[in-house]
C-alpha cells in the first residue's frame, strides 16, 4: 500500500479538501434522493447504478495516478 494514499484519501488531505468532499458528497446523496422522489424505481436505480459504476471508476484511476506518481 502506498504511504501516500489510503483508500481514496490523500493522507496530507487538508481542511478544505475535506470540505469540498462533504459538500460534494452531501450533492450526491440530494441528487439520487431527487431521482427515485422524480424517477420511476427502474429508472432510478439505472442510474444510481451508473452514478456508482463511475464513482468506482473514479477511485480506480486516482489510485493508478497515484501509483503512476510515487514510481516517478
Amino acid at each position: 500500500m502506498s504511504e501516500t494514499v489510503w483508500g481514496i484519501f490523500p493522507l496530507a488531505m487538508d481542511e478544505s479538501d475535506l470540505m469540498m468532499l462533504l459538500l460534494s458528497l452531501f450533492i450526491l446523496t440530494v441528487l439520487l434522493v431527487l431521482i427515485f422522489i422524480i424517477f420511476p424505481l427502474e429508472l432510478a436505480l439505472l442510474m444510481t447504478a451508473g452514478i456508482a459504476l463511475a464513482f468506482v471508476y473514479a477511485v480506480h484511476e486516482t489510485r493508478r495516478m497515484a501509483k503512476l506518481d510515487a514510481e516517478e
